[in-house]
């Protein structure tokens, strides 16, 4: 896995040399490059060179083109080549810098044992590419479209949905209300008192029950007339 480029500093119309592979010591311009991070390419001119085979094409007023043969460029891997340095001729590397006096242009040096640190030009491929059009068109959306505000969360979009998705959406509501409701109840509902004795708790029901019992046996009277108590 190959890290991640962060400049690329190889442009169409360099001339470049291939440090490995069949194609070794082989000189040649730029075509191409791609830019990919995952497999970045280059198309050099005169370097591995395929064959592509063409097929027979029959036009629809019955000419008949045979097949042939051609010849391509391949892509070779952007770790492949080296710039060939202006003045020694071998390839080396090649650091970014910027002009000593205004306007301050970015520029590429030579580096390494065997460059001579001499200025790489950009080459006149790269200088002649078409500047990017910035001027409004009929197509543009104006300024003033742009910053419109044309989004309000206060508004009623309820007759815009569907009436089966507004149906989903009023029962989702009546059911989440039901459960807010029976939670309330649950939170309000009051909680059984407990009162602790020498056997334990008991709740409020046992002990009125208890209580009435003791009542009971209190008013009645033993055979010797001394009244029995029972306690719990």
């Amino acid at each position: 896995m190959f890290p991640q480029l962060t400049s690329w500093k190889l442009r169409p119309g360099d001339l470049v040399e291939v440090v490995t592979g069949k194609d070794k010591c082989k000189q040649g311009k730029v075509l191409k490059v791609i830019r990919d991070q995952r497999f970045p390419r280059v198309f050099v001119e005169g370097i591995n060179m395929v064959t592509r085979h063409v097929r027979r094409v029959t036009k629809p007023d019955g000419e008949v083109i045979p097949g042939y043969t051609v010849k391509l460029e391949g892509a070779i891997h952007y770790s492949n080549v080296m710039i060939v340095d202006p003045e020694t001729k071998r390839p080396v590397r090649v650091r970014f810098g910027y002009e000593d006096k205004p306007p301050h242009n970015k520029i590429r040096l030579t580096r390494g044992r065997l460059a001579s640190g001499c200025l790489v030009p950009w080459p006149d491929d790269f200088k002649e590419r078409p500047k990017r059009n910035t001027d409004v068109g009929d197509k543009d959306t104006r300024p003033e479209d742009a910053e419109a505000v044309t989004y309000n969360p206060e508004a009623d979009f309820t007759l815009e949905v569907p009436s089966a998705h507004r149906r989903l959406r009023e029962q989702r509501a009546a059911r989440e209300l039901t459960a807010a409701q029976k939670l309330q109840q649950h939170r309000l509902k009051p909680m059984p008192k407990l009162f602790s004795n020498a056997r334990g708790y008991h709740t409020t029901a046992a002990a009125a029950a208890v209580g009435d019992l003791q009542l009971q046996l209190s008013k009645c009277s033993l055979a010797d007339g001394s009244s029995s108590s029972i306690s719990i």
